[in-house]
């Protein structure tokens, strides 16, 4: 297996997931449901962690798709870094994000692995709904 180390950036702080996902249903009111099972790596511009359940992957062109745990990924922190786990040729469905939590100047660990539930494109009124919302909690 590979892994691909990416720099993060906002994370904003959830006080518990259970009333994380059920605000986040409200923002996201209007999202399509039609997953996107893979994302090619070099087609992605940036990440962008929105809470400890929600990233958001910025494409090159206009895309963005979210990618929301069902729970809270642990270790995933503002201005952190992670990796992904492919089996394949590009960030897909059932791959595994693994945080980088710090423990000092220059030495960290790796923490638990989050498995991506899949991908969904979502808009740029949508995300800056959710960030709203995440905002509030």
């Amino acid at each position: 297996m590979r892994f691909a180390p990416i720099l993060l950036a906002s994370l904003l702080s959830i006080p518990g997931w259970a009333q994380e996902v059920e605000s986040v249903g409200n923002a996201l009111v209007g999202a399509t449901t039609d997953e996107v099972r893979c994302l090619m790596p070099i087609r992605i511009r940036e990440t962008e962690i929105l809470s400890a359940s929600h990233i958001v992957f910025h494409m090159k062109g206009n895309g963005k798709y979210l990618v929301e745990f069902q729970r809270p990924c642990q270790g995933l922190s503002r201005n952190s870094s992670f990796r992904i786990e492919v089996k394949g040729r590009g960030y897909c469905k059932f791959d595994t994000i693994q945080p980088l939590s710090l423990a000092g100047p220059g030495s960290g660990f790796w923490g638990p692995r989050c498995s991506v539930p899949g991908f969904k494109p979502v808009t740029e009124h949508q995300i800056d709904a959710l960030k709203k919302v995440l905002e509030e909690d």
